[in-house]
């Protein structure tokens, strides 16, 4: 097998790890606030930034105006990430990460509608079988209705994470990876440090929480972004090795969703309180069909 297919491998894999890890801590230590939950995610970035820097002193050598639009990137990040949260308080990661999925629909909407870009018909009819799969996922057989909250909540994420991709068109730009992730934990740090200055609530919520925790929050959350920043470097070098950058994406955003509903099922084993246990039934095979639906949608954008 390919080096770099192999290497395409990791970074799905890791970020579905980090999905995973969303839902534990949501659950377990942040039922009842999602600000609170970001607030320390962006926290624990800032103690991060400096390692960033010493690993590559450059990133300072940037124009301030590229500096500035990444660290929006990060706090649109943030904002798309509230919905999603909220989504995983309520459903479990193997229904909500395969819906990321449409993130490329709105990312071709806004290529459209800001930058001119044209739509091919290849492109229609690939966005209306992801459509299509992503209602299938969200498709109850049992009661024959859509969930509509799951849909709604992770379709407004979707929107907000594919502003945050056109923003990296124009502000990542002949930027390294180290750079470009820099800036834009810069942007995440300053989010949690905005909630944690401005909303008293929230500060009270994660410093209890660090308290009855032990700190074990803490070194969870550390542990989250270290499988962050390693699957953004393995991406990376996967970037390097792959033959199309386009085709690598693909394999990327259509693996996620698998390792997803592995990881969540495995981790309902252990932890049935705070995930779904894995069973082959109509459900487990509603969603890889669904999501394998909206791969082959996936692979025919590029």
């Amino acid at each position: 097998m390919e080096l770099w297919l192999l290497a395409a491998f990791l970074p799905p894999l890791l970020f579905s790890v980090n999905n995973i890890i969303d839902q534990f801590v949501s659950r377990d230590y942040f039922a009842n606030s999602v600000r609170a939950f970001l607030c320390l995610g962006g926290m624990v970035n800032l103690a991060v930034l400096p390692f960033a820097y010493l690993f590559n002193p450059d990133v300072f050598h940037i124009e301030y105006g590229q500096a500035l639009l990444l660290i929006i990137g990060g706090l649109i990040y943030m904002c798309a990430c509230f919905p999603y949260i909220k989504a995983l308080q309520s459903d479990d990661a193997s229904h909500a990460i395969p819906l990321f999925q449409i993130v490329p629909l709105f990312v071709l909407a806004l290529g459209w509608i800001t930058l001119g870009e044209t739509l091919t018909t290849k492109q229609l009819i690939a966005g209306a079988i992801i459509f299509l799969g992503s209602v299938g996922i969200v498709w109850d057989f049992s009661t024959h209705i859509v969930k509509g909250r799951l849909y709604v909540l992770m379709a407004l994420s979707s929107f907000l994470f594919a502003i945050y991709v056109t923003l990296m068109r124009f502000g990542a730009v002949e930027l390294d990876w180290i750079t470009t992730l820099f800036w834009i934990m810069a942007g995440w740090s300053l989010f949690g440090l905005i909630l944690f200055c401005l909303c008293q609530n929230t500060r009270q919520t994660v410093l209890q929480t660090i308290k009855e925790s032990k700190g074990k929050v803490i070194g969870i959350s550390c542990i989250q972004e270290g499988a962050d920043i390693l699957g953004a470097a393995s991406l990376a070098f996967a970037m390097v090795l792959a033959p199309s950058a386009a085709l690598l994406i693909v394999i990327v955003n259509g693996l996620q969703p698998l390792f997803a509903i592995l990881l969540s099922g495995i981790c309902g084993l252990f932890f049935p309180r705070l995930f779904t246990p894995i069973k082959l039934n109509r459900d487990l095979i509603q969603k890889l069909i669904c999501s394998f639906i909206m791969f082959y949608g996936m692979y025919l954008l590029i």
